[in-house]
């Protein structure tokens, strides 16, 4: 079952959080940064007061147990023309996705993806965007399998020493 998130979620989702990271970017990122700066109760703290007030974070609960979630919002591209208008509205951001590492080759993330473009459907995106790591090429054959395709627009993201790649998929 998806659902929206809620407070009493916030320690399943940075567990996932942190897991994932550390799962999906061990040959990608310093483990400095995944295992010295990365901590559960650090995201957890910030998650309790993020989900408060933000009803985008919706979660996969299977058997009472939350095994991925995902985050969307407004595009955060406000500069880019879209169909010659720099109207953003009709864009949808799928900011973050995650399955738990035991849990990953399932579906979950099927789901996770199919209940987003539901969700931009019903609020008249005609489009989502995400950013996905250059590296992550389980990532991208996962965002592929599911029509998304590279806009072939990088940026650097320097905290992490890394470069990211911008998909999208036309709903």
């Amino acid at each position: 079952m998806i659902r929206p998130a809620t407070q009493n979620d916030a320690m399943r989702i940075a567990e996932i959080i942190v897991f994932g990271w550390r799962s999906a970017y061990a040959s990608i990122i310093d483990e400095k940064i995944l295992y010295k700066n990365m901590s559960v109760v650090k995201r957890y703290e910030s998650l309790v007061e993020i989900l408060e007030n933000d009803h985008n974070y919706f979660v996969y609960e299977d058997n009472e147990i939350i095994k991925g979630f995902f985050l969307y919002g407004d595009s955060r591209e406000e500069d880019e023309v879209v169909n010659g208008n720099l109207n953003v509205t009709i864009l949808l951001e799928l900011i973050a996705i995650y399955v738990e590492p035991g849990y990953k080759h399932l579906g979950i993330g099927s789901k996770l993806i199919a209940a987003c473009e539901d969700i931009a459907k019903a609020k008249g995106k005609d489009e989502i965007r995400l950013w996905v790591l250059e590296d992550n090429q389980s990532a991208r054959r996962f965002y592929e399998k599911h029509g998304f395709e590279s806009t072939n627009v990088i940026k650097k993201l320097d905290r992490f020493g890394v470069n990211e790649v911008r998909y999208k998929k036309s709903i």
